[in-house]
């Protein structure tokens, strides 16, 4: 059994919810219909027995330095938190750092926490929790067994180290899942908040392979919606996926570029290169102006976090088969029925996504 097996602590008191960051997800934006599943729990199954082995060129920015050292994973850390009054500060105060949503601290002192606390001790825990645009928050859990508080405070910009916005709220229920995640909230029906709080190469054995995979064939369609349902040929893909495709991997000059307006020829030249679809799938779309062969969008998805891990690839006939699963924000469990097995081909100069189908044995 996993050494960080859930452990639920029912304290008492109840008050009001303040929801902080949803960590360990790609956020982002989802496709109509594709959101966050509901949450069960479950094993990751074993990697199938042809596993892609890993690539020289895998991204080694998670890869762990000495045992004992604060910031265990200092890859993660952007120059601009690195050089930040927080961040000075958190290296001297701070049990958990994370990075937008990446635990670069070690998983010890929260399961010391959670079993001090267990064991009817007081202990506390402070958590500095980075995220994207200057923000960051610290979380402080104080208390022993039964009345454990989180006092968590809001900052606008790195370097700001006094005067955030403070917000405090009894933790009558407080878990350290088996995959890392401290979820916490006033008591039963209330909504869960949490953060990843142990990294995910000291949960999974092959983190570093699964990364790799994940950014070569997940992360690129993560946010279209193409990761979120079953399909045989890509014609079978609402034809909005492929307008959020181009979207995505353009990135934000796209609107430099072209405005709202954005070209049919562009947009099925960035489709064409991850999936085999006709023009008439392409043009069935509420955006697309026929007098204008062009799309008019102005972006604005909205939508929740994205949680996909990779689980493995294998080469079978040909073909590179990827196996990946959804799981909970609050847990990092996975998600009942939500196991997929994307299968892609190889084109000269990269791959092509040909068929994506649920697993369920």
């Amino acid at each position: 059994m996993n050494r960080y097996q859930k452990k639920r602590i029912v304290l008492a008191l109840a008050l009001s919810a303040a929801v902080l960051f949803a960590a360990g997800c790609e956020r982002g934006d989802v496709q109509p219909g594709g959101g966050e599943p509901e949450s069960s729990g479950g094993e990751s199954a074993s990697a199938p027995a042809e596993t892609l082995p890993s690539s020289s060129e895998a991204d080694s920015s998670s890869e762990p330095e000495e045992e004992g050292e604060k910031v265990r994973y200092p890859g993660e850390v952007p120059e601009e938190i690195a050089e930040s009054a927080s961040y000075r500060e958190a290296l001297e105060m701070a049990d958990v750092i994370l990075v937008r949503g990446v635990p670069v601290t070690g998983g010890e002192r929260p399961k010391a926490f959670l079993d001090a606390i267990e064991a009817g001790e007081t202990a506390s825990l402070l958590v500095y929790s980075y995220g994207w645009d200057g923000q960051y928050q610290t979380a402080a859990f104080s208390g022993a067994k039964g009345a454990v508080v989180c006092t968590s405070t809001w900052f606008m910009q790195y370097d700001s180290v006094r005067g955030g916005q403070v917000t405090k709220e009894n933790c009558g229920i407080l878990e350290l899942s088996e995959y890392g995640y401290l979820s916490w909230a006033p008591g039963a029906g209330y909504e869960l908040s949490a953060l990843q709080v142990v990294n995910d190469s000291e949960i999974f054995a092959d983190d570093a392979q699964r990364k790799e995979i994940y950014n070569t064939y997940l992360k690129p369609f993560i946010q279209c919606g193409a990761l979120a349902q079953e399909w045989t040929n890509a014609d079978e893909l609402p034809s909005i996926t492929f307008l959020y495709l181009f979207e995505d991997i353009n990135g934000p000059q796209v609107w430099q570029e072209y405005g709202s307006e954005f070209p049919f020829e562009k947009v099925k030249e960035t489709a064409l290169r991850y999936f085999e679809v006709s023009d008439d799938t392409l043009r069935d779309n509420k955006f697309y102006k026929q007098e204008l062969d062009a799309f008019e969008y102005e972006g604005g998805r909205g939508g929740g976090p994205v949680c996909i891990r990779a689980v493995s690839a294998a080469e079978r006939g040909g073909m590179t088969e990827i196996d990946y699963e959804w799981y909970s924000p609050t847990t990092g469990a996975p998600t009942a029925d939500m196991r997929f097995r994307l299968t892609a081909e190889k084109t000269g100069d990269g791959f092509r996504l040909v068929s994506n189908a649920k697993i369920t044995a």
